[in-house]
């Protein structure tokens, strides 16, 4: 049933917004401590991980937006990583190591998403 997560529904989704609140929660920490030294990077931080944890609830109880979007900010994520890598900007926290397994993270759960089994848990068919 759409909206609401059942005990058929694919256990990787499960994990995918588990991963996402766990990284939501880390983010809204990280931006209440950058709170006292930048208003603004916080409150950006602060709101990028609300967003994470709606976006993993929202996954989990099978919510088609949450589909979309966790597709659409992999797939950004992805292209942002493979520019930084490919044009080699350098950063300060982000090893080659680091870039190879977010580009191999984002792949695998766009993949998974893509997968009929877990794509009709989310778009369902209208009739004509």
């Amino acid at each position: 049933m759409k909206g609401t997560r059942s005990s058929d529904s694919p256990r990787g989704v499960g994990m995918i917004a588990t991963l996402e609140i766990l990284y939501g929660m880390g983010f809204s920490v990280l931006g209440l401590l950058v709170l006292f030294f930048h208003i603004v990077n916080g409150l950006l931080l602060i709101g990028y991980g609300v967003v994470l944890i709606a976006m993993g609830w929202a996954l989990d109880a099978l919510h088609s937006w949450a589909w979309w979007g966790n597709v659409l900010t992999n797939a950004v994520l992805l292209l942002g990583i493979l520019i930084r890598v490919l044009m080699d900007i350098p950063s300060a926290s982000i090893t080659l190591f680091n870039s190879i397994l977010s580009i191999a993270l984002s792949i695998a759960i766009i993949v998974y998403l893509l997968t009929p089994g877990v794509r009709s848990q989310f778009i369902v068919a209208t009739e004509t």
